[in-house]
């Protein structure tokens, strides 16, 4: 499933246009755009006239139009609405045009910084990401951060219970979808590891496009709209990355669970893998430490369909589920 043209989900405010995310690879439609306003305006002006009218130098213009600099969002889409207007283009050209350089951009960029690859579609991997990052990771609210430290951050985080899972299976899955590496720090008096970005193209296609919310996630959590509106083998995915970080298998009992302290966010995960053809039992309560959790068990029935089927990843539970399914064909045959 391809997202539909996001761009403008990227854009910060009006007044930090030099701060938006920029993007990179456009530089033959940018002249093209260019060579349409000069045909109207004629050869003698145009560039004084598209650099009055965008608020920014001849060079600035040439950078652009030479594919020598990325463009800005912002003014990108300003240019289009000049181009519009001064080569008596409509609604509908505009659109196609403005589609044309989303799906030719691969990658993103902020001013002086490293290029970043975004998704142009919702894939098996982005899926798994995404229930990974609401199970096990956050984004950090960049605006609290930006108070404290008087820089804007952009953090992106995940935990992993053991080097290996975020070394060989988080990394290279991330660096799969954006081209960027995560960094692995062990936490202090703690047996799990930190994996850690701070990037604000990615941040903001997390957190704008795919709908994961910023700061402390109890209560805040849903299913994105991009996921519930997917295929299944989407879907499946998606409940993987959660089981992943949230998810358990208790061999001795036959049993798999998922705990999580948001219940509503658990009642929206228990349709989805209920469409999915996975019986689950009744919702219970835990008291723990920490705090009320809620689990989401499955029926026996319905074990061998969700270890055949969801494409879980974290070598543990891979193993564990081994151990089940052993277990249960035993006691079926005794």
């Amino acid at each position: 499933m391809k997202f539909i043209n996001y761009l403008e989900k990227l854009w910060e405010p009006k007044f930090a246009k030099d701060c938006n995310i920029r993007l990179n690879g456009v530089g033959k439609l940018v002249y093209n755009l260019i060579s349409d306003i000069k045909f109207t305006k004629g050869k003698y002006g145009h560039r004084i006239f598209i650099s009055n009218s965008l608020k920014i130098s001849d060079r600035t213009l040439d950078r652009w139009r030479d594919g020598h600099s990325p463009i800005p969002i912002p003014f990108l889409y300003e240019l289009l609405i000049l181009w519009k207007k001064t080569c008596n283009k409509n609604e509908l050209d505009l659109k196609r045009k403005y589609d044309e350089l989303f799906n030719k951009t691969i990658y993103f960029s902020i001013a002086k910084g490293n290029k970043v690859k975004l998704p142009k579609r919702i894939t098996p991997k982005l899926a798994y990401l995404l229930g990974y990052l609401l199970s096990d990771g956050c984004l950090k609210d960049y605006k609290k951060i930006g108070e404290r430290s008087g820089s804007p951050r952009y953090p992106i985080h995940f935990a992993s219970n053991t080097f290996h899972f975020a070394d060989k299976i988080l990394n290279p899955l991330f660096y799969k979808l954006f081209e960027k590496k995560l960094g692995i720090y062990k936490i202090k008096g703690n047996k799990c590891f930190e994996v850690t970005l701070s990037s604000k193209v990615i941040y903001l296609f997390l957190y704008r496009v795919c709908e994961i919310p910023k700061g402390k996630k109890k209560g805040q959590i849903s299913i994105p709209k991009v996921i519930l509106n997917s295929s299944k083998n989407i879907q499946r995915s998606f409940v993987a990355g959660f089981f992943d970080g949230d998810g358990h298998i208790y061999v001795k009992n036959k049993e798999i669970a998922i705990s999580q302290a948001d219940k509503r966010f658990l009642e929206e995960l228990s349709v989805v893998i209920n469409n999915l053809g996975i019986d689950t039992r009744r919702m219970y309560t835990q008291r723990k430490e920490l705090g009320i959790t809620y689990c989401l068990s499955l029926r026996w029935s319905a074990l061998k369909r969700f270890v055949d089927t969801v494409p879980f990843l974290e070598p543990n539970k891979i193993e564990r589920a081994k151990e089940l399914m052993e277990k249960v064909n035993k006691d079926k045959i005794v």
